[in-house]
């Protein structure tokens, strides 16, 4: 099941990803880069809305994996996904109130707008907080389907969502009003209709039981301890991820902010790499840690941590050391390629050490326990947040870029060792010592790769340089590790009877 999950959603995130970096040149087209920064800040404010999950829907996504490995009743999980509901209906409406009498004071007082009516960014501001209480919901339903190892037809729904979204929404620009207003109010209308099938489907998935409408309050003590926990992680994940967005949305024009935006789309990839794996064994930490296969769950964290450094090696490193052909390659503007490949440099460096981190988290989430989690990242946000008061106003998104990465860095080898001598002792030194090893042989490739001076114009051309770069870097990445390597050569022979 494990490897059908992967190859499911792999090919699903690349899906997802290709379709939103394709439209982006078209969204810029109709919009403008002015009103592009207008999507940034709405992704950015889908983030924040996170803070109010509570660490609900992971706690969800955990008791369904329980479900599934025998420890949890049907009825119990129907219950608690009952309240989670009444929950999240109570919270969203008063939020998305707030924004409503908000939306005039964010859009005359913290965006620096030039060109877009601000008239015109109220309405959008205000659909914007519609959408999110929306998308809020489809977290919890996704964080089900997650927990019950249903992949595939989680992948299948994203993918039907991610084109209405992307594809759709193009038509509305071209044929009826390429205006900011009429982006959201569609996405506000494929929000909807995708929130009712998540729903549906997440229903489905879990056998009948009789339930009543009104909530059984006493069923979210069994995610009480563990959501706590789960809920401080994501508020300290966002004030960690989000803030330099935040202040940078007030700090730098709309126009420049769009050009951050690109450069956070692109660092899409990244996700497209790393998410998926990360979706496929998360459910299967845990259901080893239940069955107490103490042996198995160790050799699995070990490998799925080579196979995440290849890969976070192999993209960010391409994306980051060729931002500039990257950009240039995807939007045909050299203009645009000189203003946001500066940004991407860090950022993307950023995401490959924050999606290689990512294990260990997985590894504390699966055991029950994020005390050291939640210890590291409040260290973290001790050191980030006085820095990045000092850089993004002088620094603008260049200045957070690098300042995030070497944060990220310090907190990959200095904390993680401290939570594998608590958990699995024999890790502390050989796991940062290997994750090192992988990555130097990468970046050796990747140096020597970008010496060579391509002259060209032809964008395909260009995207085809890329391709290899990454793949040759996959492959020097492969080499110094044997057990992957053996792996492979294993699946050739058996494939090819040699």
């Amino acid at each position: 099941m494990l490897k059908h999950n992967l190859i499911t959603g792999y090919l699903s995130q690349i899906y997802v990803s290709a379709i939103g970096i394709i439209m982006v040149p078209f969204y810029i087209k109709y919009l403008g880069a002015e009103a592009y920064g207008l999507v940034g800040f709405f992704a950015m404010l889908l983030a924040w809305f996170q803070l109010l999950d509570m660490g609900l829907s992971p706690a969800l996504s955990r008791e369904l994996s329980r479900f599934r490995a025998g420890s949890v009743s049907a009825l119990s999980i129907l219950n608690l996904l009952r309240c989670l509901e009444w929950v999240f209906l109570i919270i969203s409406f008063f939020v998305t109130v707030a924004i409503y009498r908000c939306s005039s004071w964010i859009a005359n007082s913290w965006l620096n707008v030039h060109t877009i009516s601000v008239n015109q960014v109220v309405s959008c501001i205000i659909i914007m907080g519609m959408i999110a209480g929306t998308r809020w919901f489809i977290t919890l339903y996704r964080g089900g389907l997650m927990g019950l190892e249903n992949q595939i037809l989680l992948n299948n729904l994203t993918a039907i969502a991610a084109t209405a979204r992307s594809i759709g929404v193009f038509f509305v620009l071209h044929y009826i009003s390429p205006t900011p207003y009429a982006f959201f109010i569609y996405q506000l209308i494929v929000s909807v209709f995708e929130c009712i099938l998540f729903r549906f489907f997440l229903y489905k998935a879990i056998p009948s039981s009789p339930i009543k409408l009104l909530p059984q309050w006493e069923s979210l003590k069994s995610i009480s301890s563990n959501a706590g926990s789960l809920a401080f992680v994501a508020v300290l994940w966002v004030v960690l991820s989000q803030t330099d967005r935040l202040l940078l949305s007030h700090y730098i024009n709309l126009q420049d902010f769009g050009y951050l935006t690109l450069a956070l789309t692109v660092t899409g990839a990244i996700s497209m790499v790393s998410a998926p794996l990360q979706q496929a064994i998360q459910p299967r930490f845990i259901i080893l840690i239940e069955k107490k296969s103490k042996d198995e769950f160790k050799k699995f964290y070990i490998l799925m941590s080579q196979l995440s450094a290849i890969l976070m090696c192999a993209i960010a490193g391409t994306i980051a050391i060729f931002s500039e052909t990257l950009i240039f390659a995807w939007t045909g503007n050299s203009n645009t390629a000189q203003n946001v490949a500066p940004i991407l440099l860090w950022y993307a460096l950023s995401s490959g050490v924050m999606g290689m981190a990512a294990l260990p988290f997985l590894f504390q989430f699966a055991l029950g326990n994020l005390s050291l989690h939640i210890k590291g990242n409040i260290l973290l946000t001790i050191v980030w947040l006085p820095l990045l008061y000092f850089v993004a106003p002088t620094y603008g998104a260049v200045g957070t870029g690098l300042a995030w990465l070497i944060c990220n860095l310090v907190f990959m080898f200095v904390w993680i060792p401290f939570v594998h001598k608590k958990y699995a002792t024999s890790l502390v030194w050989s796991w940062p010592l290997n994750i090192l090893k992988i990555w130097a042989a990468g970046a050796i490739t990747l140096y020597g790769l970008s010496s060579i001076n391509l002259i060209s114009d032809n964008r395909y051309v260009l995207f085809s340089w890329l391709v290899f770069v990454s793949m040759a870097t996959t492959f020097a990445c492969i080499l110094v590790t044997p057990k992957i390597s053996w792996k492979i050569v294993n699946l050739l022979r058996n494939k090819y009877g040699r």
